[in-house]
């Protein structure tokens, strides 16, 4: 396998897979050609990026690119970049010096902290097991992102925060999915500080934060690989340094410090873009008069937006060039769907203006927005109930934050009711899905293969993909056999596009079976479907 990139002129540039493997989007000779990217029709996709493929494809067909596949060609040995010094070390050193210089905590506080941390941590891991969570069998992927210290189009933001960590580690995905357990489990932290700085009591902030500690998207997110629990985490400390801070001198400095953690999630993917403009909401929620309160806010979202777009805008305007651009004409037709839902929002929020009074109607208004931006920018509402509901969560700091200042008697109590309800209704969307699993069982038995073994697997039929958490990426079916040699069936080989290339290979080999395993049939994307029931995955020896 190897991947180039074409660059049409006055157009996003292309990357594409060129590999020796038969069930490639494209033939071009011996070889096949298939684009990298999310696409949902490729004759749909714009004129340039299709006459690059066209133009790489004849310039295969003339040209074999034997000196990048054929056997003697050599891999990369070093990453592609050094693993970065992750951004949060900056927003944190900035935090520790206005709490050491100027807010002073004091030892018991600080312990009651790391207590609230190590807690979560206990209950997270007593409640949820650690399991793989990208769609389509790319888990594996984003530790490779961290190990080679780069994401490509996704942005940097992923790899500065593991990459120092996943790249020295001799199991870097085990390494990688306790750093982001560590990070996730100060979300419930944040949440208390943020309720105590909107003046709630102090029993009502201990709730505030079991409910976001207890919440499963949240700890089935922690306990993965998944972006969506760092982004989160993020941007909770964001929202709670901002409101704790929003008094006298120490108002320029948390900002500052929200902007450093805003901007790292803005680099960590595209998908954090809007949950990160609405992190400065809970500002309005802050005592006082609504239009010093709307000041305050409006300077500070300044400072938060002018500190994170010199952090993320050139990662920004990278994934924009990318065939990831592409997806964002989309948000147009997601806003149309959305917006009965928002104009009833916004509706609501008139009529508080005008029962409640401006100083409480300001508060509604910021939970309105919250909650608007997160239904008309959800461009996963139509896929499987965990990522969207993934997604949304990336604006609960935001939401969280504007309900919990709402000053009427009980409400902070009832919005914590209704989140512990809708938590407890959640737990039947985080289940494991049938690619997950089989990831995960990949960490078992491949610490049993001998020293050199090759491990021979399908990883791409038509749109479905299910890379191996391997130490180096699984060789094609029709890769030449070298002993000690292994064969594994994925669940790949129960769809429709990929079984009759896992037959064809079985056929010509003799295999003796290793480990076999039955998983539950449950896809990790709505449009790609399995086979009801159950399906079993194997290993086998090359004889």
């Amino acid at each position: 396998v190897a991947i180039v990139e074409v660059r049409p002129p006055a157009a996003s540039p292309l990357r594409v897979e060129v590999s020796t493997s038969p069930s490639a989007f494209r033939r071009a000779g011996a070889y096949g050609l298939s684009p990298i990217g999310s696409f949902a029709d490729w004759k749909e996709e714009p004129e340039p990026s299709r006459r690059a493929l066209d133009a790489l494809a004849a310039c295969v067909a003339s040209e074999p690119p034997e000196a990048l596949l054929s056997p003697t060609a050599s891999p990369p040995g070093t990453p592609l970049t050094k693993p970065r010094l992750p951004l949060p070390l900056l927003g944190a050193a900035l935090l520790l010096a206005v709490i050491g210089a100027l807010v002073r905590f004091s030892p018991r506080r600080l312990a009651f902290a790391a207590l609230a941390v190590v807690a979560t941590l206990g209950l997270r891991r007593l409640l949820q097991p650690i399991t793989f969570f990208h769609q389509n069998g790319q888990g594996a992927e984003w530790v490779r992102f961290a190990v080679q210290g780069d994401a490509g189009a996704y942005g940097p933001g992923y790899p500065e925060l593991f990459g120092w960590i996943a790249a020295r580690a001799r199991r870097p995905d085990l390494v990688l999915i306790v750093g982001q357990e560590l990070l996730a489990a100060t979300a419930p932290l944040a949440v208390y500080a943020l309720a105590r700085a909107l003046s709630l009591r102090r029993g009502v902030a201990i709730a505030a934060g079991l409910v976001v500690a207890l919440d499963p998207v949240l700890m089935r997110t922690a306990r993965s690989e998944s972006y969506y629990a760092s982004i989160t985490a993020l941007l909770f400390a964001a929202a709670a340094i901002l409101v704790h801070t929003d008094r006298g001198r120490l108002r320029l400095l948390g900002a500052l410090a929200a902007g450093l953690l805003v901007g790292q999630a803005a680099r960590i993917h595209p998908v954090a873009w809007v949950a990160c403009a609405t992190v400065t909401l809970p500002l309005l929620c802050r005592p006082g008069r609504p239009r010093r309160r709307l000041a305050r806010a409006a300077v500070a979202t300044a400072i938060v937006g002018a500190t994170s777009l010199l952090l993320a805008l050139p990662s920004m305007r990278a994934a924009l060039r990318s065939p990831l651009g592409d997806g964002f004409a989309q948000s147009r037709v997601v806003a149309v769907h959305a917006a009965p839902y928002v104009a009833a929002l916004l509706l609501s929020a008139a009529v508080a203006t005008a029962l409640l009074g401006p100083g409480r109607a300001l508060r509604g208004w910021a939970l309105s927005l919250a909650v608007a931006a997160a239904l008309a920018s959800n461009q996963l509402a139509g896929n499987i109930a965990v990522v969207s509901a993934s997604y949304l969560h990336l604006f609960l700091p935001a939401a969280l934050g504007a309900a919990l200042g709402i000053r009427l008697r009980g409400f902070a109590l009832a919005v914590l009711a209704l989140a512990a309800l809708h938590g407890y209704r959640e737990r039947a969307i985080v289940a494991p899905t049938t690619d997950n699993l089989e990831l995960m069982w990949c960490l078992d038995w491949r610490e049993s293969l001998p020293i050199g073994a090759r491990v021979h697997a399908l990883e791409r039929a038509g749109q479905r993909t299910l890379l191996l958490p391997l130490p180096t990426r699984a060789a094609p079916l029709d890769g030449e056999i070298t002993r000690p040699a292994f064969y594994y069936r994925s669940s790949l080989c129960a769809s429709p596009e990929g079984a009759p290339l896992c037959q064809q290979f079985e056929s010509r080999h003799t295999l003796r079976p290793v480990a076999s395993r039955k998983l539950p049939s449950r896809p990790s994307a709505s449009w790609l479907p399995l086979p009801p029931g159950e399906i079993e995955v194997g290993l086998f020896a090359i004889e």
